[in-house]
């Protein structure tokens, strides 16, 4: 016991003061999120759709049969683009006047997006460019790399709003208001541990980040058992041996101890360490659900005939959507408008049950068979609004496989949103259940998840406070 009290205790002084940033940025960041450009917000951001310059001839550099995954349509300052998803992931754009790639975004035209953006979004403020950027604190990780240098704009309004366009397809890729800026060094780069520095280097970041947990879960473990072994009730009547802050932090540890290496646990998890809860690709199943493939051609074809017909005045952008072979289009604007339309005749097309059906009934191999079918208008265990703002209604399909693979199915365009298999099933109790808290739909309910997590992080909070000051006593008596 003397040796492992004694390896509790320096292990305490090298890490205790992490484990105290991870909880208080914890908590920041159950009101700050990280910055991030969510499809609403983009969807909002962009001009509404005007054909008044389309369409150019066929782009030459482009075969018409090239097989894409998915295309969209929406304006690049006074320009309808055509924007286009490879099958490995890739972004390229059209100018669908004069039919020619958009190759690069030099910072005039970065100028004449954001301030063609910047009206289309009524901002209250005056547009400032601030240059490129190779990456900064909020486009630190690796899914911008892409889209290097980026276009930095201030709006100079009342939010402290900042946009990031990319320098190779004109998009906003990330936005952030001052708000999210301040807190964001007190919550997500304190939580992840996330500067620039380190989180440049991907590999690195996450070997510091896996091992960095690795350490606390053992400091955690040591403990708990150290508290359980240390309580029996003694001559005097004590069940502690420990007086003052160690009777405290002895106390706090026992109540709140499991709660603390749960929350490691679950923060290790979240990296998925090893690939220990990897999910299988929906790729299969997204192809069958679509049953035909899109090509290039299709796609400048379509946008021709939506430059001959009346869409909304508050439509944006507007997508693919093909279901079971035929050939739809999403579109979406202000407010939260959505509708689907007919390719054909690009009139409203609204999906009918029968089609969810159908699509249910695509989704699986020729020897699996479906358990389950509903409609949800709201979640439930695995897909739900907390934290992630997900479309509803939705279509849930059950396998009856081995896993139980759950499909969501968007209950207006029919596509495939998310499959839950084993490996997913694991990452969302292991990870976002412990993590969060949010097993069931009342404890995820606010204000209950806010009281829940504000009182069990104080006591986790406490144990990691009380052990760091003994530690920081500890050092300064030897001294």
């Amino acid at each position: 016991m003397r040796w492992l009290i004694a390896l509790h205790r320096w292990m305490g002084i090298g890490l205790g003061w992490l484990l105290v940033a991870w909880c208080i940025s914890g908590v920041v960041m159950m009101y700050v999120p990280y910055p991030e450009v969510s499809f609403e917000e983009y969807v909002e951001s962009l001009p509404n759709l005007e054909f008044g310059a389309c369409c150019g001839e066929f782009p030459t550099d482009y075969d018409p049969g090239y097989t894409v995954s998915g295309f969209a349509i929406e304006m690049l300052a006074d320009q309808p683009v055509l924007r286009v998803i490879d099958s490995f992931g890739g972004r390229n754009a059209i100018d669908l006047g004069d039919g020619e790639p958009v190759r690069a975004v030099p910072a005039d035209a970065a100028r004449a997006i954001a301030t063609r953006m910047s009206t289309a979004s009524r901002v209250d403020g005056r547009l400032e460019y601030l240059g490129t950027v190779s990456r900064d604190q909020w486009t630190v990780a690796g899914n911008f790399d892409r889209d290097r240098p980026l276009h930095h704009f201030s709006l100079n309004d009342p939010e402290g709003n900042e946009w990031y366009l990319s320098s190779t397809t004109g998009e906003l890729v990330q936005q952030s208001t001052r708000r999210e800026r301040v807190w964001g060094w007190f919550g997500s780069v304190t939580h992840w541990l996330y500067p620039t520095l380190l989180r440049q280097n991907a590999r690195l970041w996450s070997e510091v980040v896996i091992w960095s947990t690795v350490a606390g879960l053992f400091l955690a473990v040591f403990g708990t058992y150290i508290g359980i072994k240390q309580l029996r009730r003694r001559r005097n009547g004590r069940w502690s041996p420990y007086r003052g802050m160690a009777w405290w932090h002895h106390t706090l540890g026992l109540v709140f101890g499991v709660l603390a290496l749960t929350w490691l646990l679950s923060g290790l998890f979240s990296m998925n360490p090893w690939g220990l809860l990897e999910g299988s690709s929906a790729r299969s199943e997204v192809e069958r659900v679509r049953g035909t493939a899109i090509t290039l051609g299709d796609a400048m074809s379509w946008a021709a005939g939506l430059a001959r017909y009346d869409l909304p005045a508050e439509v944006t952008r507007v997508e693919s959507a093909p279901l079971l072979g035929r050939a739809f289009l999403m579109a979406y604007g202000r407010n939260g408008y959505r509708a689907r339309l007919a390719a054909e005749t690009l009139h409203e097309a609204p999906l009918g049950e029968d089609e969810l059906h159908a699509a249910a009934g695509a989704l699986l191999d020729s020897g699996t068979s479906i358990a389950a079918a509903e409609l949800l208008e709201e979640g439930d265990a695995y897909y739900f609004n907390h934290h992630v703002t997900r479309p509803f209604p939705v279509y849930r399909v059950i396998a009856d496989d081995d896993e139980r693979t759950h499909y969501y199915l968007d209950g207006m365009s029919g596509q495939l949103v998310s499959k839950i298999d084993s490996g997913r099933r694991w990452f969302r109790w292991l990870h976002l259940g412990l993590h969060r808290l949010d097993f069931t739909a009342t404890m995820r309910s606010r204000p209950i998840w806010d009281v829940l997590m504000l009182v069990l992080m104080a006591g986790v909070t406490a144990i990691c406070i009380t052990g760091t000051y003994m530690g920081v006593k500890y050092l300064a008596r030897r001294e």
